[in-house]
């Protein structure tokens, strides 16, 4: 007697290394397969390319996850199979630079932004919301001496992550003003002057001789107590937390005075 024997094709096999892919590069997935001759790939509905066992992932694809139908192109003692493999698409970073900043007491400054992968981006100065316009972000006028810190965030679309960089404002301090006009008085008597000063909370006064009295009320300074001649009188700004000291000097000159003479008859 004879009898039929059947040999059944066996399911062919196949499987992908996928590696990271990130959101407009291309990358390519390789592939592994047996009881085949090649496989053909389908992505979000497109057909892939495959080269040399690797499919060709686009750089035209959206953040997020998918899935990737593989199915063997089989032998003639394999059937065709069909696996799916899960695959995410990683956004890219965005980019952005900014500098350190120095100004000055008093006076406001632009800080230009350039930023790439994104559509704009926020700014905080030590944590307070700055106003951005046109890439640009002013540094307000109110800010006393001392150093802050800018953080400027990339704000973005779903294919990229946001980007945060600080930098360093500095706001010096600058000079407070000052002016003393000249003193001229007669020996014996007092001579005043009255300073106008700003970025002060008041002055130091001095004259060129150890035995001057000089007293200061507000910005009023007396004079006394000089023997007739020409002195230096320097004055020196107290600044405050802005400012720093300025000193000027003017010139404090005591007339002589008539000698008196009584003669008897």
């Amino acid at each position: 007697k004879t009898a039929d024997i059947t040999v059944n094709k066996a399911d062919s096999k196949v499987s992908v290394d996928v590696s990271d892919i990130y959101y407009g590069s291309s990358a390519n997935v390789n592939a592994t397969y047996e009881g085949a001759t090649g496989i053909t790939a389908v992505l979000a509905d497109k057909n892939l390319t495959v080269k040399d066992d690797a499919i060709i992932i686009p750089d035209d694809l959206d953040e997020g996850p998918y899935f990737l139908t593989v199915t063997t192109i089989p032998d003639e003692n394999h059937n065709e199979i069909t696996e799916y493999f899960e695959i995410f698409v990683n956004p890219t970073n965005s980019t952005i630079d900014v500098d350190d900043v120095e100004t000055d007491y008093g006076e406001s400054v632009d800080v230009n932004i350039t930023y790439e992968n994104a559509t704009g981006f926020t700014a905080e100065l030590n944590g307070k919301n700055l106003t951005v316009k046109d890439n640009t972000i002013t540094i307000p006028d109110d800010l006393d001496a001392g150093t802050y810190n800018l953080t400027v965030t990339t704000t973005t679309d779903i294919n990229h992550n946001p980007t945060t960089k600080t930098a360093t404002v500095t706001v010096n301090k600058v000079n407070s003003t000052l002016t003393v006009p000249d003193i001229t008085f007669n020996y014996g008597e007092t001579g005043t002057a009255t300073t106008t000063y700003t970025g002060a909370t008041g002055v130091r006064a001095s004259v060129n001789d150890t035995g001057a009295h000089v007293e200061i009320n507000g910005r009023s300074i007396t004079v006394s107590n000089l023997p007739a001649g020409t002195y230096t009188l320097t004055v020196t700004t107290i600044p405050d937390d802005n400012h720093n000291s300025t000193e000027k000097t003017a010139t404090v000159t005591v007339n002589k005075v008539n000698s008196t003479l009584t003669v008897p008859d």
